[in-house]
């Protein structure tokens, strides 16, 4: 339970005890928890959104490290270096894009990444 996001956590007190911090599943202070907007303005959201920024940093961070190593190992005149140079190239313009202003922002919306992501 204490995974839960917090409005599906009172929900589940609710459902488990009949109440959550004195309210029940018909008080409006309860319903508004899962209004679009509140989930939006929420810490926990947040959150969620600056996990799924690390998650894709890190997977970048993992597929450079692996081209890289791809291309120190490849002799000068192979013919995958042109192709594997633009993927190295495609992978750091990306982290630069993801760690750049408003990237966090224009994941709003979507869900983000759970804990068990990191």
């Amino acid at each position: 339970i204490d995974d839960l996001c917090p409005p599906l956590r009172a929900l589940v007190h609710i459902m488990a005890t009949g109440n959550w911090e004195g309210l029940t599943e018909g008080d409006a202070k309860f319903r508004a928890m899962f209004n679009r907007d509140a989930i939006l303005a929420s810490d926990w959201y947040a959150e969620r959104l600056l996990r799924q920024q690390r998650v894709e940093l890190k997977t970048l961070d993992r597929h450079a490290a692996y081209v890289d190593a791809r291309l120190t190992a490849l002799p000068a005149e192979s013919p995958v270096r042109d192709e594997l140079t633009k993927k190295l190239a495609w992978v750091k313009a990306e982290r630069i894009r993801v760690t750049g202003t408003g990237y966090v922002d224009s994941l709003r919306g979507t869900i983000g990444a759970d804990p068990v992501c990191e």
